[in-house]
């Protein structure tokens, strides 16, 4: 080792012991001769590999870009479905909405016929005007019904029209108006 290099070295890691520190080196001519002039073109050198070492090659970029296109796909359709459940959610309570109104309407027009038939009114035409009687205990025939028992229809049963119920209820309606 050279002096000078003894020199740089013992300043740079030479050790003082006690509470006050002596400045070495005060004067700056000598501080500026002993750097030498080839560090600023290392500096140089090595600040372009470290350029060169971040930038991104172009496969890289490529599948970067890629995955940025990729998730905002992705993005875009989770908003779409989201938009589309949500529009599902306000059909389907508008629905619930109107079942709920054509549940209570029903149930008034229910309450107002059960108002307005009378089923003494209704005994006494059926039996009065329309000639019916009630079956004796030998024209009514009961059956005690098992659950692994089958029930076997031999004919037909015959439809009533439903016209003539219709007629007969607004029958009763209006007379009891």
């Amino acid at each position: 080792m050279s002096t000078r290099e003894r020199n740089i070295y013992n300043t740079r890691t030479s050790y003082i012991e006690g509470n006050v520190a002596h400045q070495l080196n005060m004067n700056p001519e000598r501080i500026r001769r002993e750097q030498p002039s080839h560090i600023p073109d290392q500096r140089r050198r090595t600040r372009q590999k470290e350029v060169k070492e971040i930038g991104i090659s172009f496969k890289s970029l490529l599948v970067l870009t890629m995955a940025i296109v990729a998730t905002l796909y992705v993005c875009t359709g989770y908003l779409k479905q989201h938009s589309d459940v949500k529009a599902m959610e306000n059909n389907i309570f508008r629905l619930e909405e109107e079942l709920n109104h054509l549940v209570n309407k029903n149930n008034y027009n229910i309450e107002k016929i059960n108002t307005k038939l009378d089923l003494n009114n209704i005994y006494e035409i059926a039996v009065g005007e329309l000639g019916m009687v009630f079956p004796n205990n030998n024209e009514t025939i009961t059956y005690n019904r098992k659950e692994k028992d089958i029930v076997i229809q031999y004919k037909e049963i015959p439809k009533i029209d439903d016209n003539a119920i219709e007629s007969t209820i607004k029958y009763f309606i209006t007379k009891n108006d």
